[in-house]
C-alpha cells in the first residue's frame, strides 16, 4: 500500500492520529501547530507523509515527518512488528529517491530501527534514550540547598547573550556527537530562537546564570521539556529539580502534560525524573548517518 504526501485536508485526521500517540512523538506534531490551531508546515521547512491502507482518503495508519535538515521521524503507531517492517519497507523507494537528505532518524525505537533496515549502512552513531512522561500530580516545590536560594525566573529573547555560555556547555556535555566541533553562531541563533518560541527558565545566583530547563517542543496536549543543565558547581544541590517545578506547572496552567527523553546511561536524571513524578516508557533513538 502506498505513501502519500499530505495536504491541508489531511491535518485533521493527522492530528487525531497522533493524538494518542503525542507523549512519543511532540517534535512530530509540534510541526503541525500553528498557535491553537494545526497547520502544516511549510514546504522549505518540512513534508509530511502519511501511509494508509487503502486510497489517499482512507484511515491513516503511519505517518513521516521529514524535514529540510535531514531529520525523518517515523511514527508507526500501532501496527503489528511483521507490518511495521512493511509499511518501513513501501516507503523504500522515497528513501532511495532522496537518500542524500535523509541523514537522521529518529524516533521509537522499534520505528527507527524499522527504517534502518533499509539503509545499507549502520549509521555512524546511535543514541539510546528513554521516554519519560509524568503521571504524577504536580510536586510540592522544594527548597535547594543553597544559601541564599536562586532565583527562578522565564528566560527571553534579551538573556541569548547571557544564557549562551550555559547553552554552549550543555551542548558540549550532552548534545556534541563525537569528533564534531561545535558551531557557535548556529548555537546562538537557535537558543535565541528558542527563547522566542518555548517556555525557559533560568536559575541565578548573583544576577549569574547557573542552571536552565525548557521546553523544546509544543504540541497540542503535551509539551516536551529538554535542555535541562546545572553548571557543574552547582549540581547535587536540587536547582535542577526546582526548576522542573516551575516549569512543569506554567506546563500545566496551559492545560498540558509533560513528557521528555532521557538518555539511558543517565542514571542521576533519570532518578530525578522519576522523583518529580514521571514513568519511565519505550526506548528513543536518534541514529545520526552524517
Amino acid at each position: 500500500m502506498p505513501w502519500y504526501t499530505a495536504g491541508a485536508s489531511l491535518l485533521e485526521p493527522l492530528v487525531a492520529f497522533l493524538s494518542p500517540l503525542e507523549w512519543s512523538c511532540v517534535g512530530f506534531s509540534s510541526q503541525l501547530r500553528n498557535g491553537r490551531k494545526p497547520r502544516l508546515p511549510a514546504r522549505r521547512n518540512a513534508v509530511v507523509h502519511y501511509y494508509t491502507t487503502g486510497d489517499a482518503a482512507a484511515s491513516i495508519q503511519a505517518a513521516l515527518l521529514e524535514t529540510a535538515f535531514g531529520f525523518c521521524y517515523p511514527v508507526l503507531g500501532s501496527l503489528a512488528p511483521e507490518d511495521r517492517q512493511e509499511v518501513a519497507e513501501e516507503f523504500g523507494p522515497r528513501l532511495r529517491t532522496a537518500r542524500n537528505r535523509y541523514l537522521t532518524f529518529m524516533g521509537l525505537a522499534a520505528d527507527v530501527a524499522a527504517f534502518e533496515r533499509l539503509v545499507d549502512s549502520p549509521p555512524l552513531h546511535r543514541v539510546q534514550y528513554y521516554m519519560m512522561r509524568a503521571v504524577g500530580p504536580p510536586i510540592s516545590k522544594r527548597p535547594t540547598r543553597l544559601d541564599p536560594e536562586p532565583q527562578i525566573r522565564r528566560a527571553g529573547p534579551t538573556d541569548t547573550r547571557k544564557l549562551l555560555p550555559l547553552q554552549i556547555a550543555y551542548e558540549r556535555e550532552e548534545v556534541l556527537l563525537p569528533n564534531r566541533v561545535l558551531n557557535t553562531e548556529a548555537t546562538r541563533r537557535q537558543l535565541r530562537s528558542d527563547l522566542k518560541q518555548q517556555l525557559v527558565f533560568v536559575a541565578e545566583v548573583g544576577g549569574t546564570p547557573i542552571a536552565k530547563a525548557g521546553t523544546n517542543a509544543r504540541g497540542f496536549r503535551y509539551d516536551q521539556i529538554g535542555g535541562v543543565f546545572t553548571d557543574p558547581r552547582y549540581r547535587n544541590l536540587g536547582v535542577a529539580a526546582l526548576l522542573m517545578d516551575v516549569l512543569m506547572r506554567r506546563v500545566r496552567q496551559d492545560g498540558k502534560a509533560v513528557c521528555l527523553f532521557v538518555k539511558t546511561a543517565n542514571h542521576a536524571a533519570r532518578r530525578m525524573y522519576r522523583n518529580l513524578g514521571f514513568d519511565q516508557g519505550e526506548e528513543f533513538v536518534i541514529s545520526y548517518y552524517h
